[in-house]
């Protein structure tokens, strides 16, 4: 049991981040239709969760132990979100939604679009595994991974409407990583490698 939950831990934190970004890297580089489909899809789902975060400030099971949650990450793991150096770069009351599922969810949706077995199995496999390991590691209820799961859906369906979102997105020039539809009949979309 104990090396479940040490993969839990582990796969909380390298299941995340580094996995969403190699799977941008390798949409940018392989298929830029559906990489602009899931950056447009990942940033609106960040907008509408920090909105949530702003509005709604939720804590995660982990930091109630009265109520006999355990933060397997402090007892058992790295305890990586417990150090003064991370503690800072994250809100800790931003449990509802998950993007840890969410974003799992859209890497899912994402792989599952192809047309190969094996990348549409992967594609329902990672985020069932995220979601179990976030919930067994405290990090998560079951109704955050619904709210994350929303967000995603809803984020991703928007993402596919925008009428001229397809391959013609432009970075605005903030420095901050935000994407805008470029509405100029696609030439400078060409122009800007976009």
């Amino acid at each position: 049991a104990l090396g479940a939950v040490r993969f839990a831990n582990l796969f909380y934190t390298v299941g995340y981040f580094p996995v969403l970004v190699i799977a941008a890297i390798l949409l940018y580089r392989f298929d830029r239709e559906r990489f602009n489909v899931f950056k447009l899809a990942f940033l609106l789902g960040l907008a509408f969760a920090l909105i949530c975060y702003s509005l709604f400030p939720l804590a995660p099971p982990r930091l109630l132990p009265e109520l006999g949650f355990v933060d397997t990450q402090k007892v058992f793991g790295s305890n990586l979100y417990n150090q003064k150096s991370v503690v800072s770069l994250y809100n800790p009351y931003a449990a509802m939604p998950s993007l840890h599922f969410g974003c799992a969810l859209l890497v899912g949706m994402v792989v599952f679009s192809f047309d190969r077995k094996v990348l549409k199995a992967m594609g329902v496999l990672y985020p069932c595994c995220m979601a179990s390991v976030i919930v067994t590691s405290g990090h998560h209820y079951i109704l955050d991974i619904v709210g994350g799961g929303i967000v995603v859906v809803l984020a991703f369906s928007l993402s596919k409407v925008f009428p001229r979102a397809k391959g013609k997105l432009v970075p605005v020039s903030l420095g901050v990583g935000l994407f805008a539809s470029n509405y100029m009949g696609g030439e400078n979309a060409k122009k800007t490698g976009a």
